[in-house]
């Protein structure tokens, strides 16, 4: 990632130059790793791809569209990952030629010489006769049991450990530097697991601070991960839908150490399940009804976003409203009541 330099940016350099005392280097690329470079770089390519008639999303900079031809496009880094008719991805890829040295890992679909599976990020997606289907990274699980010593044969747990436990006599006892960097290192797992998604949260707000307690948490979530082999989620095919539902609940009071809530939630396209989320509340709800109402609000932001970035990918036929589902009755009538009524802790806090 060595874009043009368009500031006058000097360094040391090293003596093996053989270069006079005093002297020193001007970068005419970025080098990798200066801070300046990644913007840089992501400029760089943003331009050509506008140039070519690409909009940029604005809820979300690294996705492109092209109108005309219906062709989305994502970054990550230097991966480019696009999604559109066979010759438009193959004028992408003379687009692309043109421009930068690139290795075109392949193109995953239903004619006889297309791929049939493909990894990007990480992830397994696979093309079927029924649909596609995305495969969780398996590196992050392997990562946690061995972590552990666990095996295969190793017992495992039913459910997540996902509750917040009293703490035991010495769980506060601060880790040392080696044990906090391995811990970080394999507190993946969840991103495409939302089994885990609940349980993880309170594992990923102690990274600041850990404490022997952290890592007895990590363990009950290792013990469940042991019968949990393999993530997979199935898009099976189904008519471009024209809204988006959003189901939302939450956890009153189920931190022990703070007594927290928890919003959760999923979101779908259809029958598809694109987004799941499990976050901890920032104000402390008196009430199930006032934390299924912080839930019901979490949701339907994170819905406009997500509808805002499905825009901005192509998919026009998408309209702006929600459904909303909740279980909780009473949160429904606050909703659906015109004022606040006599909600007056909510209005003095929130609205």
């Amino acid at each position: 990632l060595n874009p043009k330099c368009e500031e006058d940016v000097f360094i040391d350099l090293p003596g093996e130059f053989g270069c006079p005392e005093g002297s020193c280097g001007k970068l005419v690329y970025w080098l990798y790793g200066f801070r300046p470079a990644a913007a840089a770089w992501e400029k760089f390519y943003s331009d050509i791809l506008e140039e070519a008639g690409f909009s940029r999303g604005i809820y979300c900079g690294v996705d492109f569209y092209h109108p005309q031809r219906d062709l989305t496009l994502v970054v990550h880094g230097d991966d480019f990952t696009a999604v559109g008719l066979d010759e438009d991805l193959s004028w992408l890829q003379n687009l692309m030629e043109s421009k930068f040295e690139i290795q075109v890992r392949g193109r995953l679909g239903p004619e006889t010489g297309d791929l049939k599976q493909i990894s990007i990020l990480g992830r397994k997606v696979r093309w079927t006769d029924r649909g596609i289907e995305f495969e969780a990274d398996p590196k992050h699980r392997d990562l946690v049991l061995d972590y552990f010593g666990f095996t295969e044969n190793t017992k495992g747990l039913s459910w997540s450990g996902s509750k917040d436990d009293a703490d035991e006599p010495g769980d506060d006892e601060p880790l040392d530097t080696r044990e906090t960097k391995q811990y970080r290192g394999i507190n993946f797992a969840s991103q495409d697991h939302p089994v885990l998604q609940f349980a993880s949260r309170a594992a990923a707000r102690e990274m600041a601070n850990l404490v022997r307690g952290s890592i007895l948490r990590l363990k009950r979530l290792a013990r469940f991960l042991v019968g949990c082999k393999r993530v997979v989620w199935k898009y099976g095919y189904q008519e471009e839908p024209t809204r988006s539902v959003v189901y939302t609940d939450s956890d009153w009071g189920g931190g022990l150490q703070d007594r927290r809530s928890t919003s959760g939630g999923c979101w779908l396209l259809g029958d598809h399940c694109i987004k799941t989320w499990s976050s901890t509340q920032g104000a402390f709800a008196l009430s199930s009804a006032e934390a299924a109402l912080y839930g019901m609000v979490e949701g339907a932001t994170r819905a406009r976003g997500m509808i805002t970035l499905a825009k901005e990918m192509g998919f026009h036929s998408l309209g702006d409203k929600i459904t909303l589902a909740t279980d909780s009755s009473a949160a429904q009538s606050f909703v659906n009541r015109r004022g606040i009524g006599r909600m007056r802790h909510l209005a003095i806090r929130d609205l």
